[in-house]
């Protein structure tokens, strides 16, 4: 997108201690070096990790971004801490053509939803955020009303659940 320098631009001059993007880091046909070349420092300083997104999922079902920023775990789902909080990142394992390309499921009682939910269970952290590419709920326009496939994220016990897809921003509270 045009505007992916300028954010990266305002995210890297902030410094922050750590990077999460909420998927859609690479778009065709550019390779992830290509794309996320604006955080190479995050990445070479182990400060960078990403939720995979459709376009991300594409080719490889995500591996190439997962190889090159070097997610923890299995680089699909994971957690890592920030200070304070806990993030701990889904896979909502949805590609552009709407294919589910998650193997451990991207479902409520899936593999990748028992292990994110011991994960939290076993967190210690004051504050707990879950990022998932696909919204769950959403008012937006186009991908309203949310992804029902994403719904379980919903339902962890997190204090908050943050998504990218539908590029808008969006609060609410449903506890």
């Amino acid at each position: 997108h045009a505007d992916a320098g300028a954010a990266a631009a305002a995210i890297t001059a902030s410094a922050p201690e750590q990077v999460v993007i909420a998927g859609d880091a690479v778009y065709q046909p550019h390779p992830p070096a290509q794309a996320l070349a604006p955080y190479q420092s995050f990445i070479d300083a182990n400060r960078l990790v990403v939720a995979l997104g459709n376009h991300d999922l594409d080719v490889n079902n995500g591996a190439d971004v997962v190889d090159y920023v070097s997610n923890p775990g299995n680089g699909r789902y994971f957690s890592v801490a920030i200070g304070p909080v806990e993030v701990f990142v889904a896979n909502s394992g949805i590609n552009t053509e709407g294919l589910n390309v998650e193997t451990d499921g991207n479902f409520g009682g899936s593999i990748q939803w028992s292990a994110l939910r011991a994960m939290i269970q076993r967190s210690c952290a004051p504050w707990k955020v879950l990022v998932i590419h696909h919204a769950p709920y959403t008012s937006s326009a186009t991908y309203s009303p949310g992804v029902a496939l994403a719904r379980w994220a919903s339902d962890m016990e997190v204090h908050a659940v943050i998504s990218g897809h539908a590029h808008n921003y969006e609060r609410g509270t449903f506890r």
